[in-house]
């Protein structure tokens, strides 16, 4: 995905509340694809304070997996 769009800039849309396993699935394969970044609104924001917690926490986890590029 990100790789096909060259030196453009490319924004992937969290989009519509899902679990938690589809949510990180898609955060990875977009880390794989190319991303630099992830952008989660209500994803995280929807949820009691300690699940949003351990939510970002498990997404920074994929995030260190993929150092800037």
């Amino acid at each position: 995905m990100a790789a096909s769009a060259g030196r453009t800039l490319l924004l992937v849309s969290g989009g519509a509340r899902a679990g938690d396993e589809a949510m990180l699935d898609k955060a990875r394969q977009a880390m794989e694809a190319g991303a630099t970044g992830l952008i989660f609104g209500r994803n995280v924001w929807q949820r009691g304070h300690s699940e949003s917690l351990r939510f970002v926490t498990q997404l920074r986890d994929i995030l260190a997996k993929y150092p800037s590029r």
